[in-house]
């Protein structure tokens, strides 16, 4: 039976054995779901609705100084009923290969940031569940 996070603003489903951790911030809040491996899943709102571009620019940035070789190539795909832009990145840490799915989109109400990612000691099974939680992530403010 899947878990399911529903804070009034964002609804998704999730494995009971995910740990999942909620901080609120001056901004809005943040909701990370970490697998059992290296896999997790952060959902960002911020509810002085900066632009999506400001959003991107600076968490590019941000992962940039930590992995200054990264790849980042933009993309854009429906998340959650909504047009997002964003990055599709990798980079190596540890000699790790890292896979990273960055979103953005704004609302009437909020900005959101989705970032996905896993690594290549993540199962096949890890990324296919964060695909799932992906595709069931919905607003419901």
């Amino acid at each position: 039976m899947p878990g399911i996070f529903d804070n009034n603003v964002v609804r998704f489903q999730y494995p009971e054995n995910w740990q999942v951790d909620r901080q609120d911030s001056e901004e809005g809040w943040t909701v990370s779901v970490q697998s059992p491996g290296t896999a997790f899943l952060l959902v960002s709102c911020y509810t002085e609705r900066p632009e999506v571009k400001e959003v991107l620019q600076a968490s590019l940035q941000a992962m940039q100084q930590d992995y200054p070789e990264l790849e980042a190539e933009e993309a854009g795909e429906r998340l959650a009923g909504h047009a997002s832009k964003g990055y599709d990145i990798t980079f190596f840490s540890l000699d790790t290969l890292n896979s990273c799915k960055l979103r953005c989109f704004r609302t009437r109400s909020a900005t959101f940031l989705f970032l996905s990612q896993s690594s290549s000691f993540d199962s096949e099974t890890n990324i296919a569940v964060i695909e799932a939680m992906r595709m069931t992530l919905e607003l419901t403010d």
